[in-house]
């Protein structure tokens, strides 16, 4: 884009093209340079199945092996793609992407009312009473040590954060009159505050050490120096006892619950192996068709020199294998992935 932006700044300043032309294009290049990392779904909740999708596509990977961001979404464009290609603008739809089509969406439903996230299935058959014991010691020791740090460090600062942003909230909807709720304000002030406020009151617990502890400068000042270590401990415990109440939630509905209803979550684990060995034998035999979609290192939707689908092209095959013999050393999503055997 910057590269684009100081040709058009070059042609506009040289007279070669009107400054207005221009700003015209630039902003169109931008506009498509957006649609090109949304991903596009017809409503929320078929975009809700392309990330269910691309969730049981990739499960089941070694730590070292898991998605960056950037691939994720990457990998949420092919998928919104390949579903528009071949279930909305194919008159006859192949039986068995309407049959994942069904399937995905009773998971899902499923998996809504029963209160359970897809990242808890595998577990699901694991939970007992000695795993609720278990979740709630990590769940509690963990807040118990962020009380220490969070309370008696950084409370006073997170009061005055909270009373200044209100204040200055309800100052900029006194003076705006297209602010909503002027939430943004909220955040950047609470921001500010926190970066002098959490400094100044630990250099003012360190003078109070020094004037009334009795203790040696020496220890004072490492004292002061383990405040930011404390915080951060503090974020991160607290940050662990969130994971660890989330996933109680459904197992609290597992042990309180009807016994259908702990039948249907002793069903999911299975259902969720099915999806994913349909999943990928549908990648597996429809990829191919998808030219650059499935072989480019990197897919955009809107770029004029993507190769253009069809399973009716003789050349198909020889172009795929080409591109995969070019691409093995890429760093892209790897959408040739084989099934893995269940551990």
């Amino acid at each position: 884009m910057a590269q684009y932006q100081a040709q058009l700044a070059s042609a506009a300043a040289t007279g070669k093209m009107p400054s207005r032309e221009a700003a015209a294009s630039f902003m169109g290049e931008v506009g498509q340079r957006l649609r090109s990392v949304l991903v596009t779904a017809p409503d929320y909740e078929a975009l809700q199945l392309i990330y269910m999708a691309r969730r049981l596509y990739t499960a089941d990977r070694r730590p070292e092996e898991r998605l960056s961001a950037d691939q994720k979404s990457d990998l949420n464009r092919r998928f919104a793609e390949g579903a528009k290609r071949l279930l909305l603008e194919n008159e006859s739809p192949p039986a068995e992407l309407v049959e994942l089509q069904a399937e995905l969406i009773s998971y899902y439903a499923r998996l809504q009312a029963l209160g359970v996230s897809d990242h808890q299935v595998p577990q699901l058959q694991f939970w007992a009473w000695r795993y609720l014991l278990g979740s709630l010691l990590m769940m509690f020791l963990p807040f118990l040590v962020a009380v220490v740090p969070g309370m008696l460090l950084n409370a006073p600062v997170g009061l005055l954060a909270h009373v200044l942003s209100m204040r200055h909230q309800a100052a900029a909807l006194r003076a705006s009159s297209v602010k909503l709720a002027a939430r943004d304000v909220v955040l950047s002030r609470k921001i500010l505050v926190s970066i002098i406020g959490v400094p100044s009151l630990w250099i003012a617990y360190g003078v109070l050490l020094l004037c009334y502890s009795g203790w040696q400068r020496i220890s004072v000042l490492l004292v002061v120096l383990a405040f930011p270590a404390a915080s951060y401990m503090g974020v991160r415990a607290t940050e662990a006892g969130m994971v660890a109440f989330n996933d109680l939630r459904p197992l609290l509905l597992r042990l309180v619950r009807s016994r259908r209803t702990r039948q249907e979550m002793n069903a999911l684990p299975a259902q969720r192996i099915k999806l994913q060995k349909l999943l990928r034998h549908i990648v597996t035999k429809f990829g191919p068709a998808m030219g650059d979609m499935y072989y480019a290192p990197r897919f955009d939707p809107m770029s004029p020199d993507a190769e253009p689908w069809g399973a009716s092209d003789p050349n198909l095959e020889a172009t795929g294998a080409k591109k995969m013999q070019r691409q093995r050393s890429a760093s892209a999503v790897d959408l040739r992935m084989t099934p893995k055997k269940n551990r």
